[in-house]
């Protein structure tokens, strides 16, 4: 089924065009790094992988999620296997694995999340084994695991916290009288350590940025908001799964030996919900309870008045999933999936386009990349020697970085996320196309600010009509002093 899961992506995560995350990440990975503004440096070291090997392509860029997702759904059936599931519950977890919303999202584009969720699943392969063979030796492959992870996600630090809160509240509170959790916790923190090393040459720049992001959008997130969510991005009958896991971890005589599993998952979201977080931080902590509860529903469907239910629950959530898969996968167009949501899922959005900001941050790309090769062609001879784009979001920067050199374009520039530590780049700030930026605040930086044209960017509303792109010149003080006006951190 695995398998299954990495074709599928393959044959449709191609339909639209590149998101703004997969070109930064190019970006990044063309300036190796152990860390960046908003995120580890892992995930740019694949992206840089995949266009060494196959080029900047849709294909390449999507080649590593598709196949981590897939390997993600065969390590759940695996899982079930090794915690006592025959074919039926093996089965049942990885359907469950497939047929959950948010992880059909995953594997789509480039992105941490899916590459998260794996490292969950193999820490969760680690634990068992450790359980099931009393070998805390198993310690430092997980402490060793870890440290990787956090190279991907710094959310990691929660899988570290749950890990802490199973081992004093579990019988393996033993293995706290051997040296091998404390060294698989040295293991862990030595592999994390050039990351930290990087952000203290930085002044913490993660954590401005984690600042930023709490103040601006996870606040916005309500607790009743989150749980909800856990429900339908996972699938609603899919929950039958998932709590059953939850149960047998916590509450079954079988289940006992794994019950760190359990109190990972209780911990995480315990945490997450106090700090109303986004919605899908959790996925990561799923797989494993889909797992745990397959064996548990193996099990009680065998009864004879249950029997029914093994083969009623799997079509009930397949058929959950066939209703998610428009707003999820990139199957359909724009307009059509519009027009689902707003007669079928209308009851989750008001608005279709909340739900397609994904799909909208995809589009587009090679209108604005004209727009602004029409504004740069109109420059006299003088001003394009020096001229630059400046950019207010990452996305835009990397658009005309990765895409739009060739066709004759300068280099772009931004004050966003990593952007904005890489600098000006020597640029003097006498000729500049900007995009993005407030006309107020070029105007409070250049004595000539004019609006050259509008680009399309449609994944926000209020843009409709186009964004507006500003040529600026003559700057009211040196571009390298103006520059920290421009930093957005978000």
């Amino acid at each position: 089924m695995g398998f299954g899961l990495f074709v599928f992506h393959l044959l449709v995560n191609r339909q639209y065009g590149f998101h703004g995350d997969e070109l930064y990440f190019i970006v990044c990975g063309q300036r190796p790094a152990w860390g960046y503004v908003d995120h580890p440096p892992l995930v740019p070291m694949a992206a840089w992988l995949a266009t060494e090997l196959m080029g900047v392509n849709l294909f390449a860029l999507r080649f590593f999620p598709a196949l981590v997702l897939g390997a993600s759904c065969f390590l759940t059936g695996w899982l079930a296997r090794r915690l006592g599931a025959g074919r039926y519950g093996e089965f049942l977890a990885s359907l469950t694995f497939v047929c959950t919303p948010i992880l059909l999202r995953l594997g789509a584009i480039l992105n941490i999340p899916c590459f998260e969720v794996f490292f969950w699943l193999v820490a969760a392969h680690l634990l068992v084994s450790t359980c099931k063979y009393e070998q805390p030796r198993w310690w430092l492959a997980i402490g060793a695991l870890c440290g990787v992870a956090l190279l991907a996600k710094h959310t990691t630090l929660f899988l570290g916290t749950g890990l802490a809160v199973g081992l004093v509240l579990t019988q393996r509170r033993k293995d706290l009288l051997t040296p091998w959790p404390w060294a698989g916790a040295l293991l862990a923190f030595a592999i994390f350590l050039p990351n930290l090393l990087w952000q203290y040459h930085h002044d913490w720049a993660t954590l401005e940025f984690v600042r930023n992001l709490n103040a601006s959008e996870m606040q916005q997130t309500g607790r009743v908001e989150f749980i909800a969510a856990q429900f339908i991005l996972m699938n609603l009958f899919g929950a039958f799964v998932w709590v059953s896991g939850l149960f047998y971890f916590l509450k079954s005589v079988s289940g006992r030996p794994y019950r760190m599993l359990g109190w990972v998952f209780v911990t995480v979201f315990v945490i997450l919900l106090a700090f109303k977080a986004k919605v899908y931080y959790l996925v990561p902590a799923y797989p494993m309870l889909m797992a745990g509860g397959a064996v548990l529903l193996e099990r009680s469907l065998t009864r004879p008045r249950l029997r029914w239910m093994r083969v009623a629950l799997p079509v009930a959530i397949v058929a959950m999933s066939l209703v998610l898969v428009p707003l999820m996968t990139p199957l359909g167009s724009l307009e059509w999936k519009e027009r689902y949501i707003s007669s079928v899922l209308g009851f989750m959005a008001g608005d279709p386009s909340d739900l397609t900001f994904d799909f909208r941050y995809q589009m587009s790309r090679q209108e604005q990349l004209e727009v602004l090769r029409q504004v740069y062609d109109d420059l006299s001879e003088k001003d394009r020697q020096g001229c630059v784009i400046l950019t207010d979001e990452y996305d835009t920067a990397s658009m005309v970085n990765v895409l739009g050199r060739d066709p004759g374009l300068p280099q772009a520039i931004s004050g966003n996320n990593s952007y904005f530590l890489w600098g000006p780049r020597g640029a003097t700030g006498e000729c500049v196309i900007v995009f993005g930026y407030d006309e107020d605040l070029m105007r409070s930086c250049f004595r000539d600010v004019s609006v050259a044209a509008l680009a399309p960017c449609p994944w926000y509303k209020k843009f409709e009509k186009g964004r507006p792109v500003y040529l600026c010149r003559d700057p009211l003080a040196p571009f390298e002093e103006l520059w920290p006006r421009f930093k957005r951190y978000r």
